[in-house]
């Protein structure tokens, strides 16, 4: 039994060593393992190119760039309303003052709307103050008198705007009228329509040809029908006041013509459409204010004949109220046929002449200041770096000038950077608005007095350590050298130290790492 016990605490006692050194053996095995894996990785040979940090020096001394001559104070002057020019006072070139008056519209309708607006404010506030003193029987006779003449203003108002509405239609349907060949007709004769069409409505005639024992005759269908002989001498062709002159009367017989009324193609037809437009626009502006006034004058009369009460006093007053809103409406849409200038300067662009009709929106004027002026210029994101507000820009190597404002952000599809460029002394620069220019900025230099280089991005490490560089030794292994970063510019990024002109780097660094074989390309 001691013998037993004896040979197990023996044999327990070598076993626990073996224990020990299967231990140390997995240890350093694994130890030697990672050792082997690193010096697989330093010897795993990688293709890579030099730069060399000359190339990417930030000290250019000038940043380069091509721009636009503006105004500081510029007015484009547009119109918005659609009539003919009236009156024209100045001319390009001339200096002109702030709210001077450069051109007016035809508003002659306008101006007789403000008057009639003017004169219903006048009668609502007359008629709120008689309905506070109490009825008088020579009122009463005055206010029949008005509402008599607003019944024959409204009369004479409708006649007047009729004819006006029916002599622009007029003049839109008449507008270029002529024989439209159908695809089909043999040779390039065409009869010629003249006349004035005296008919409303719109629509098309339709001429054919036909023989007949004693000649060829036309027909026309459509609009209105009429037939006659072909002539080579005007003849009518129905009787809203149109003839038809062909010029042989020997035609064809297969051959037809289409008129339409109107012409849309003519030339004149756009501008007298919106004549024909606006005209109907006056007609009912000018007819509502007449209607408007007959009601109005009719209210006062009933209301003094009746006498008032406290809510027909109210109620006249919040018509004194809208009376007096009508006024201000109507006076706004005169002013919009009055262009003046916002602002003192000189008359650069002067695009309509006296009778054109212009449309809303279309330029009429424009004037600058020249007293300031500024050149609006694009750098590339490279160049961002080099430049700051407050720095001297050379233009056109006659003028000088100051960076005043550089956007905020890069313009993610040119990979441009706007900067605004205030020339001194604009009076005696030579530079116009309008103007191309050339600017030579003087760039920044680094503050802390040594040498900027601009790398791109992929071309420098960032770890939890800092930043760096790579370079490779003779023996074609790479070295990690430290850095200091500056701002970063789009997709370049300043080096403010840890870099000299002599060096060559790795242009791409993403997958290298100290001490690593590379092959130069």
């Amino acid at each position: 039994m001691e013998d037993f016990s004896s040979y197990a605490k023996h044999h327990k006692f070598i076993m626990g060593i073996l224990a020990v050194i299967v231990i140390l053996a997995t240890a350093v095995g694994a130890r030697l393992n990672g050792k082997n894996k690193q010096t697989e990785l330093q010897n795993q040979t990688v293709k890579v190119s030099l730069v060399s940090a000359k190339d990417y020096m930030k000290s250019r001394g000038i940043v380069s760039a091509n721009g636009t001559v503006e105004s500081l104070e510029q007015a484009e002057l547009r119109s918005q309303f659609s009539a003919p020019v009236s009156k024209i006072y100045t001319q390009i070139g001339k200096q002109v003052s702030a709210g001077q008056v450069l051109v007016t519209l035809q508003n002659s309708d306008i101006s007789a709307q403000l008057a009639q607006t003017q004169a219903l404010l006048k009668a609502a506030q007359a008629r709120l103050d008689e309905m506070k003193k109490g009825l008088r029987t020579e009122e009463l006779d005055l206010l029949e008198t008005q509402m008599n003449a607003a019944k024959q203003a409204l009369a004479d108002t409708k006649a007047q705007q009729d004819t006006a509405v029916a002599s622009a239609l007029s003049n839109l349907l008449n507008a270029g009228l002529s024989a439209m060949p159908s695809s089909g007709n043999t040779g390039s004769s065409n009869p010629a329509i003249s006349g004035s069409y005296t008919g409303t409505e719109r629509g098309q005639y339709k001429i054919s040809l036909y023989a007949t024992g004693s000649g060829i005759r036309f027909q026309a269908s459509g609009l209105e029908s009429a037939e006659g002989e072909v002539s080579a001498t005007p003849i009518k062709m129905g009787s809203k006041g149109l003839y038809i002159q062909f010029p042989s009367t020997n035609m064809p017989t297969n051959n037809t013509w289409t008129v339409d009324i109107p012409n849309t193609q003519a030339a004149g037809y756009t501008a007298l459409n919106s004549a024909y437009q606006s005209t109907l626009q006056g007609r009912e502006t000018a007819v509502n204010a007449a209607t408007n006034a007959l009601s109005a004058a009719q209210k006062q009369y009933d209301l003094k004949l009746a006498g008032a009460s406290n809510e027909q006093i109210k109620a006249q007053e919040a018509a004194v109220e809208q009376a007096e809103a009508n006024v201000k409406t109507v006076a706004a849409q005169l002013e919009k046929t009055v262009i003046r200038s916002p602002i003192k300067g000189t008359v650069s662009v002067l695009s309509v002449k006296y009778g054109e009709l212009v449309s809303p929106g279309q330029l009429v004027a424009s004037v600058v200041n020249k007293g300031g002026l500024q050149v609006k210029a694009y750098i590339s994101d490279y160049d961002l770096p080099y430049v700051a507000e407050g720095a001297e820009v050379k233009i056109n190597d006659t003028a000088t000038g100051t960076v005043a404002r550089m956007a905020t952000s890069v313009d993610p599809r040119t990979k441009n950077v706007e900067v605004q460029v205030v020339v001194s002394d604009p009076e005696n620069s030579g530079l116009v608005a309008g103007q191309n220019a050339s600017i030579k900025i003087s760039a920044k230099e680094n503050s802390d007095g040594g040498m900027l280089f601009l790398l791109p991005l992929q071309a420098v490490k960032v770890s939890s350590s800092g930043a760096s560089v790579f370079t490779v030794n003779d023996d074609n292994t790479v070295t990690e050298r430290q850095v200091t970063l500056g701002s970063v510019s789009g997709e370049f990024v300043e080096i403010k130290s840890g870099m000299d002109p002599e060096m060559k780097i790795v242009p791409a660094v993403s997958e290298l790492k100290d001490g690593q074989k590379v092959n130069v390309q």
